[in-house]
């Protein structure tokens, strides 16, 4: 963005953006999918830089960066309110391998780096000019070393095809109304609502714009703020980011979605000797995107891809370890995956799944299984990354220097949690075993100071904290008001968080920032 009367340069800075975690900008989440395609990418086992441009709050970043303490991070964001709270977190957090800059885009390319490994944006793409996305692109060509990786997300054709009018018939309404921003949006959604009541034949040619402006009335105004009032609001093609990121010698390997690399969760199963029989991997992916009615692509890219030798392929998936990231108990048959639902074969996964709830497991750990005698590496590490692909499952870091990056973490959970006390956005902790962030609900936060006690000393302590904040708790979206009501769901929740979600927790490295480690006493 260019140094001019008006910073903003149409982005909407009326309301800052969300405070939102973004588990796809995980630098082993890139590792990975790279690997899934068996193509090369910067590895996160060792010293890394990585570059975030538009980090907001820095609340993604900052988590990576106590996760990863191998790795150099910096982020930059035009926004002076997003770059002092995320500074703030670091600092609390005494994060030594994180920077935040406030430097528009024209400024970063008169900056001067040492090369980065990764270069990642979320969403940022599509709510600036052209001129801006050129000089994203420019500052990539410049500073990505050969071999390393950009993640780009978008909003994509051919899925917001049917929303873009909606849209601009909001942004119409709210440049006419008075009041805070937040007041404009509400009146530009209840034009829309009239219209639909009203019998608009715009809403009965598009029966699912219905559910979509539901969607939107009950979401955070500060994300739709940032998502559908931009002055800049650019809907992108995949072949067009494609031909754009050229000029910094990108290659595109495949989506960060890990569920969106296995054709047969993407689209069903008539559709695929179509998908098959497009050579041309832009066109493929275009057709692949009108088949799913992409909204959102997550777009993965390196500079200067290679394919992973096959003498290393083999050591590399062997050695490669993956955990829980839900309870056992939550892993069922029937899976959501992007075309709807599915059914995972009970005899080939039940095994694997009760195998990893022991602990954090690899290929090679799984050889000398009778189950698994006569097969094949290849099979094996596919059946793992489908288990990532219905997000049971991540991949870990290696043992070596999860000392180091458990002291980081710790720091920064114990933060968090503190925060989370007063701010509902701080859901996410960070995780040494893999590198990236995890939901603890609330209650959970609470609870781990009480483990060692027993459930009915917890249930009353539960109750209590409740109380004290002022809240309520609630089932099935009601709020139980009757105390006997109140004390059963309690019970039942210890009484899970014991048996089930703390075993997890433990696994993925989140109990010892508050240092319950023990089991409560029945």
């Amino acid at each position: 963005m260019s140094n001019g009367a008006d910073w903003t340069e149409g982005y909407t800075s009326e309301v800052d953006y969300t405070m939102g975690f973004y588990r796809e900008l995980s630098p082993l989440a890139f590792e990975f999918a790279a690997q899934l395609r068996g193509m090369q990418a910067p590895r996160v086992d060792q010293a890394f830089r990585y570059f975030e441009i538009g980090c907001g709050h820095g609340y993604s970043l900052n988590l990576h960066a106590a996760a990863n303490p191998q790795g150099t991070f910096i982020g930059n964001d035009f926004n002076p309110l997003h770059v002092a709270n995320a500074r703030g977190l670091a600092e609390e957090a005494e994060l030594s391998n994180v920077t935040f800059l406030e430097k528009s885009f024209a400024e970063l390319l008169e900056m001067e780096f040492e090369p980065f490994d990764f270069i990642a944006l979320h969403g940022v793409y599509s709510w600036i000019t052209r001129e801006n996305r050129q000089q994203i692109v420019e500052f990539i060509r410049r500073n990505l070393r050969s071999g390393g990786a950009a993640y780009i997300s978008y909003n994509s054709h051919p899925g917001w095809a049917p929303v873009a009018p909606l849209r601009r018939l909001m942004t119409e309404k709210a440049a006419r109304e008075k009041g805070s921003l937040q007041q404009r949006i509400d009146a530009s959604i209840a034009l829309a609502e009239a219209l639909d009541g009203a019998g608009a034949k715009y809403f009965q040619m598009i029966p699912s714009l219905k559910t979509r402006l539901g969607q939107i009335k009950g979401q955070n105004r500060n994300y739709i703020a940032h998502e559908y009032f931009n002055q800049e609001w650019n809907v992108l093609y995949h072949a067009d980011v494609v031909q754009e990121v050229n000029a910094a010698k990108l290659n595109f390997i495949g989506s960060v979605n890990v569920a969106e690399q296995f054709d047969q969760f993407a689209v069903i199963s008539a559709q695929l000797p179509l998908l098959a029989a497009q050579p041309d991997p832009v066109l493929r992916e275009t057709v692949k995107d009108f088949l799913m009615a992409q909204q959102f692509r997550r777009d993965l890219f390196v500079r200067g891809a290679m394919q992973i030798p096959g003498a290393l392929a083999q050591p590399r998936l062997l050695a490669q370890k993956f955990v829980l990231q839900v309870p056992r108990a939550e892993c069922t048959m029937k899976v959501k995956i992007p075309i709807g639902e599915g059914n995972l074969d009970a005899t080939v996964y039940e095994p694997l799944l009760d195998r990893l709830a022991e602990g954090p497991a690899s290929v090679s750990s799984l050889a000398t299984r009778p189950e698994y005698q006569g097969k094949q590496i290849a099979e094996v590490y596919q059946q793992f990354a489908i288990l990532c692909a219905v997000n049971y499952v991540l991949p870990t870091l290696p043992a070596d220097g999860e000392a180091d990056r458990r002291r980081a973490t710790d720091r920064f959970n114990r933060i968090v949690m503190q925060r989370a006390q007063y701010n509902s956005s701080y859901q996410f902790v960070a995780s040494p075993v893999t590198g990236t962030g995890h939901v603890v609900d609330r209650l959970d936060f609470f609870m781990h100071d009480l483990v060692g006690q027993t459930e009915e000393q917890m249930v009353k302590a539960v109750a209590a904290e409740l109380r004290r904040a002022g809240q309520n708790l609630t089932k099935d979206g009601k709020v139980l008001s009757d105390p006997t009501d109140e004390a059963a769901e309690l019970a039942t929740r210890v009484s899970t968080f014991i048996s089930q979600r703390l075993p997890l927790q433990t696994q993925l490295g989140l109990v010892s920032a508050r240092g319950g480690k023990q089991g409560a006493r029945r």
